[in-house]
């Protein structure tokens, strides 16, 4: 890839679960923002959550200088594609954000799936995290057991310590997270170290609907207002 034309004709690379390999590179070796967001079949689903295609277009197109993440109402996990009446998804109240720990921070953005994040390990693409607030998600395919290994490999990895932040997207039912105190346990033992706000529960990833997060962009968070803002999230 030519990463030097990237950053001389820079356009919106948008994508999440493996697509997040291309983005950490082009964004680290170019320097152009690139944005985890959504990808052509979240909008061939049935029932499109509107929700997607604001953010989308917010990120993208609007020229404010801050965006504040609301939560959505409602999501849907459901494996439709898989039922025979599969024209319509099941929608189901959102129950929002949650604090894992509180705090005050801003930082860059590194937005990535957390599986292929920790395939980039070791090579030149895997990104610089001092000083970043991260963005994780996982693919609905990954039980509870291999996110528990994940996140151990990462904390393994590298100094989380050096981070801003940390801000984790909603798992699909089919994970197998039964409750909080289920995911917590797995953060209990990842990040127990650390003193950084960590949220999760957030509108990215594997389920509908999601917001779209600029890698590269920067990123307030206040865990007493429940504040999640992004700025500077374009290229110039």
């Amino acid at each position: 890839m030519d990463y030097e034309l990237f950053k001389k004709h820079p356009k919106p690379l948008i994508g999440f679960s493996d697509v997040s390999a291309i983005l950490l590179a082009v964004n680290k070796l170019s320097g152009i923002k690139t944005y985890m967001g959504p990808s052509g079949i979240t909008f061939d689903k049935p029932d499109v959550f509107e929700y997607s295609y604001e953010y989308l277009m917010k990120i993208i197109f609007d020229k404010t200088e801050g965006l504040v993440i609301e939560d959505a109402v409602t999501f849907a996990d459901d494996l439709y594609f898989l039922r025979s009446d599969s024209n319509h998804r099941i929608i189901q109240q959102n129950t929002g954000r949650k604090i894992y720990k509180q705090g005050i921070a801003e930082g860059r953005i590194i937005a990535s799936n957390l599986q292929t994040l920790l395939v980039l390990s070791g090579t030149k693409y895997f990104p610089n995290l001092k000083n970043k607030i991260l963005f994780l998600e996982e693919s609905e395919d990954e039980d509870t057991a291999m996110i528990h290994r994940f996140f151990t490999h990462l904390s393994q990895s590298v100094n989380l310590s050096e981070l801003k932040g940390i801000v984790i997207g909603k798992y699909a039912s089919k994970s197998g997270f039964t409750d909080i105190d289920s995911e917590e346990m797995v953060y209990d033992d990842a990040f127990h170290n650390l003193n950084i706000p960590i949220i999760y529960n957030l509108n990215f990833g594997h389920t509908d609907p999601l917001f779209t997060i600029p890698n590269g962009g920067l990123c307030h968070i206040d865990t007493k207002k429940n504040i999640l803002l992004i700025k500077d999230f374009q290229n110039s």
